[in-house]
């Protein structure tokens, strides 16, 4: 009798339940690549930084360590190395992106993809960047990838930036239930009293 009058409670309670209110981040897992892409003496490098899957979880912060040593007009020196820190946070909404270290002239780029569907937009700010040392670069979004770029003029020690970029996502409207739903529910809610009528003349 117990299993017939839960039976009929969850038929009831299945069809009122709303549909999804919408996709983030939390608990997400997200395919991650950020490399540093430059030239030198010895021609087009890309330097990975980061290559692999995240799992979000209830928020995700790190940092990777980066370092080459490039050459310069035939000399390598202190000077002419690439090296410093990548930060990346990601919470429900946000991507950010971070640059500390020695830059040199190379490009940023991190790309996230098989991000929970229903991205419709992705605006970003950005802090850090300087006129003739850094530039941020327009990002790029599908409704299941980011990928964001900057660019790194020149030797500069002490180069920090940061590009957050914040995500909306598709809201979809809680199912209201259709005609036939609302019969099925009645039926489970009767199914439930019947069942606690017979316990009750037994």
């Amino acid at each position: 009798m117990k299993a017939a009058l839960y039976s009929g409670l969850a038929v009831a309670v299945l069809a009122l339940m709303p549909g999804t209110a919408r996709a983030d981040l939390i608990n997400a897992t997200i395919n991650t690549n950020i490399v540093l892409e430059g030239e030198d003496d010895n021609g087009f490098y890309t330097l990975t930084v980061f290559d692999g899957t995240i799992n979000v979880g209830s928020g995700f912060t790190n940092s990777y360590n980066f370092f080459r040593q490039g050459t310069y007009g035939g000399f390598s020196t202190q000077t002419n190395q690439l090296t410093g820190t990548i930060g990346l946070s990601i919470t429900g909404d946000t991507i950010a992106i971070t640059f500390n270290g020695q830059a040199q002239p190379a490009e940023l780029l991190a790309t996230f993809t098989s991000i929970p569907p229903t991205i419709t937009s992705a605006t970003e700010t950005d802090s850090g960047f300087l006129d003739g040392v850094a530039l941020p670069l327009p990002n790029a979004f599908t409704d299941t990838s980011l990928t964001t770029e900057a660019f790194y003029l020149g030797f500069q020690p002490g180069t920090d930036t940061t590009q957050t970029d914040l995500l909306t996502f598709e809201t979809v409207t809680p199912t209201v239930p259709e005609p036939s739903s609302m019969a099925l529910m009645a039926t489970g809610v009767l199914a439930a009293i019947g069942v606690v009528r017979r316990k009750f003349r037994v």
